[in-house]
């Protein structure tokens, strides 16, 4: 059952509960304009694969503390090193969330054999907010660093946009949301259908990993064709109800603030994690991977393309990254109406259109 932290309130979770002897716990944490509930589906397999499951809310989300108004003017500062401090304190916040789990739940640690630990998956924006986890270890405090450093496995970029890690988002394909003759409501019904379309990419461009070469066809709507190589946009099959159960507008306002984080900081925090001389060592017993879905929208496999070729030019300087495709997971790749939001990796709806198979992938890589 969904419960609230008493001691740490700032983070609203659902647990799927403990299990016996060792066993690996799987901590997600959602992007923008969704719940950690995207994830729901998933908790029902979590005992039948021996497998714990926590689905965090992040901050402004239902049940989880919202931001103070101290946290967004510092998040919005012109100060850059004052950015940058405040995103590291949030990324401090959830590894205490982590460790206290840890302490009070008697999770499993890492075990010589590979089982037990716990992963980190960060979910589109939310990498954001983890990255600095991985790149500032030195700003946890003592206890909560021992803690993870005994049972931090790996860590799982799940679908994060090239935004996230500081690097230039494409802006090639064409999208619903920048149809401007078009009302704002017709836009946006628009845009739910194209965001979580299963869409075709060449052969070619799955061989070369070329971004020119992938799929930025316009869609028909309101239905679009479906094809033996297709299938439903994952909006379209949600009910009303399920829809209410995972989407959530109310912290628009929030995210906004994060997106508009000056990309050298996210830089920075990419470099220090994954590409300096000194990133193995910060973290030297977790695996570091990045998941991308071969049926996303051209701009979500493009961003993974990008940071897998950053990866390769690196000499194998840095911490290992693994790259690796789902090719029958779509992405649900979105703005909204706010300008900085163009090009954002908004939701990735592997999970929820196949969540049996998206854990077995998950832990078979984790």
């Amino acid at each position: 059952m969904p419960s609230l932290d008493e001691t740490h309130e700032n983070l609203y979770y659902q647990d799927s509960g403990p299990l016996r002897g060792q066993y690996l716990t799987i901590f997600f944490v959602h992007g923008l304009g969704f719940t950690s509930g995207i994830f729901s589906r998933m908790l029902y397999f979590a005992k039948r694969k021996n497998v714990r499951l926590v689905l965090v809310n992040r901050r402004d989300y239902p049940g989880s503390k919202p931001y103070t108004d101290e946290e967004l003017v510092c998040l919005s500062s012109d100060e850059p090193s004052v950015c940058a401090l405040a995103l590291r304190a949030l990324a401090v916040e959830y590894a205490a969330f982590l460790a206290w789990f840890i302490q009070t739940r008697r999770t499993p640690s890492r075990h010589i054999d590979g089982t037990g630990g716990i992963a980190l998956v960060a979910w589109s924006l939310a990498h954001m907010l983890t990255c600095p986890l991985m790149a500032y270890p030195e700003a946890l405090p003592d206890d909560v660093r021992a803690i993870l450093s005994m049972h931090l496995r790996a860590y799982c970029s799940l679908g994060s946009p090239a935004q996230t890690w500081g690097k230039a988002s494409v802006d090639a394909a064409w999208s619903p949301i920048n149809e401007t003759n078009l009302p704002e409501s017709e836009r946006s019904a628009r845009f739910e259908y194209w965001v979580s379309r299963y869409y075709v990419h060449s052969a070619q461009a799955h061989a070369t990993h070329d971004p020119k070469l992938l799929n930025y066809d316009a869609l028909p709507y309101p239905t679009p064709p479906v094809s033996a190589e297709s299938k439903q946009p994952s909006i379209s099959v949600m009910t009303p109800e399920e829809k209410a159960s995972v989407a959530w507008s109310g912290a628009l306002h929030s995210d906004h603030v994060l997106l508009g984080l000056p990309p050298d900081i996210l830089r920075e925090n990419t470099q220090r994690a994954f590409f300096d001389e000194g990133a193995e060592g910060r973290w030297p017993r977790c695996k570091v991977v990045l998941v991308w879905s071969g049926r996303g929208t051209s701009t979500s496999v493009a961003a993974a393309w990008q940071i897998e070729k950053i990866h390769k030019d690196n000499g194998g300087v840095g911490k290992k990254i693994q790259f690796v495709e789902l090719p029958w997971a779509n992405q649900f790749v979105g703005c909204s109406t706010i300008s900085r939001c163009q090009w954002f990796m908004y939701a990735l709806q592997m999970h929820w259109d196949e969540p049996e198979r998206t854990l077995d992938a998950l832990i078979a890589i984790l």
